[in-house]
């Protein structure tokens, strides 16, 4: 039997066979795998807060520190405003190299560890961005 079919609704979450809990219907912007409610999940302002943005998106955790050791947040901003839209800057991010490479890692780990959670270091090119 597919776990699907003995999921029990809990609020804003999906409560499979397992036990675990999954949010309804949605899987993580980056990465595209299902989100488990809990520590793994974590909120993403398209534009970052502090450069004006409201608009908001659930994600990894771990996938939410990888957009932010390669991209400042000016940069996901100026991201933003040429997309013009959630979904255009959902395929402007994926389309980075190291995003996809980031993709392949991801999928690997949250299909053996559905609850994955690892800090992730900034890369050298964005710590030399944050000093300035």
């Amino acid at each position: 039997m597919e776990t699907r079919e003995e999921e029990v609704r809990v609020g804003k979450f999906v409560r499979a066979e397992d036990g675990s809990l999954h949010l309804k219907h949605e899987a993580c912007p980056l990465c595209g795998m299902s989100m488990l409610a809990g520590k793994s999940v974590s909120r993403h302002h398209l534009v970052p807060q502090l450069k004006g943005g409201g608009l908001s998106s659930k994600m990894h955790v771990v996938c939410h520190g990888k957009l932010h050791s390669l991209w400042s947040e000016g940069e996901l901003r100026d991201i933003f405003n040429a997309a013009g839209s959630d979904d255009g800057y959902w395929k402007a991010i994926s389309t980075d190299d190291r995003i996809q490479k980031f993709r392949k890692f991801a999928r690997k780990q949250f299909a053996r560890e559905p609850e994955y959670v690892d800090s992730n270091k900034l890369s050298n090119t964005h710590k030399k961005r944050r000093r300035r």
